[in-house]
Formats: structure tokens, C-alpha cells, sequence
């Protein structure tokens, strides 16, 4: 691991695609079993973050997207 890498535990990560997409996120499963999800920010379509999974299915965060993951895990919606 990284020093940079921030993961979303496997239990949270359908709570994290819901807050980004209720923050204009765009999220699509992909078929690929390490590159889980496809994210697109609705204004800016054209830039894609594609989430990877660690050993043991925790959901490694795009660089791009750590601002969103901290807001996420700040907030106090994780339950």
C-alpha cells in the first residue's frame, strides 16, 4: 500500500457510490473484477476514475477522488 492510498472498506462502498451520486457523480459497474466501477462527474464527462479493489475488496480511491472520499467519511453517513 501506498502512503497516498486511501480505501473505502468493502461494507462502505455502497454508501459511498450513493454520496457520490448524489453528488453529481455518475457510477458504472464494470464486469472487470479489479476495476469495479467506472466514475464520471456529471461536468466533466470526459474525465473517467476507475476504482480498483484491493485483496480483500476494499475499494482503492483515485487520487482525484480523496477530496469526496474524506467529505464522505467525515460526514457521518457511514453507518
Amino acid at each position: 500500500m501506498k502512503v497516498s492510498e486511501l480505501k473505502i472498506e468493502a461494507h462502505l462502498i455502497e454508501p459511498f457510490l450513493g454520496y457520490l451520486r448524489s453528488n453529481n457523480y455518475v457510477v458504472v459497474k464494470s464486469i472487470n473484477a479489479n476495476q469495479r466501477y467506472w466514475i464520471n462527474h456529471a461536468n466533466t464527462p470526459d474525465t473517467s476514475h476507475i476504482s480498483e479493489t484491493d485483496y480483500w475488496g476494499s475499494l482503492i480511491v483515485p487520487l482525484e477522488l480523496h477530496p469526496s472520499a474524506l467529505g464522505f467519511l467525515c460526514s457521518g453517513n457511514t453507518n
